[in-house]
């Protein structure tokens, strides 16, 4: 069931025009930009967009603007984990096979899972309850017990991504909040 459903979301979320991604990836830029929960944050760790996620270059570049230190999350080799890079350009990252965007095989600047205080954090599917199907790798079920307890998870998707439920497991991770083009969703309220 799971694989079929990323399937289906993935071909909508790809089917998006330029256009219209593009829209959508603004609105929800606003919404960051509008809120505050990212205020209190030093260390916030936020993925590259791939196949017509969110984008996030431009909520990068406004990190930076705000002094944050930005991790970008990048597959350890031979290893089920996550590398948490600092990142302080988009010179510090090159097109990986995939065509991702990520940090350079030879990055030495590193951020341990404690020091992460803010995570936004990819998916394919999300329940307004804060359920969120990843894309199976389970690199994110593994990180989060890492980092200190109450780091907000904060997903970026699109309303196409909103589903009414998902198979979830007990490793599942939950969402505090959900943006999409629409607003800010409150998953724990």
């Amino acid at each position: 069931m799971k694989k079929t459903l990323r399937k289906g979301l993935i071909q909508k979320r790809r089917a998006l025009g330029d256009d219209i991604w593009a829209e959508k990836s603004s609105q929800i830029m606003s919404y960051i930009q509008n809120s505050d929960f990212v205020q209190d944050s030093d260390t916030v760790m936020i993925f590259m967009d791939f196949r017509k996620e969110v984008k996030t270059a431009p909520i990068i570049e406004w990190l930076w603007s705000c002094g944050k230190t930005v991790v970008i999350p990048r597959v350890k080799k031979g290893e089920p984990l996550l590398e948490l890079c600092i990142i302080k350009e988009f010179g510090d990252m090159n097109l990986s096979s995939l065509g991702i965007l990520e940090p350079k095989e030879d990055h030495t600047l590193f951020a341990t899972p404690e020091s992460i205080d803010f995570i936004f954090m990819p998916g394919v599917a999300f329940t307004k309850h804060g359920g969120r199907l990843g894309y199976g790798g389970g690199y994110y079920d593994r990180l989060i017990p890492m980092t200190n307890s109450g780091v907000p998870l904060v997903a970026l998707a699109f309303d196409l991504q909103i589903v009414d439920a998902l198979p979830l497991e007990d490793h599942d991770q939950i969402m505090d909040k959900i943006i999409t083009e629409s607003g800010i969703i409150n998953c724990k309220e």
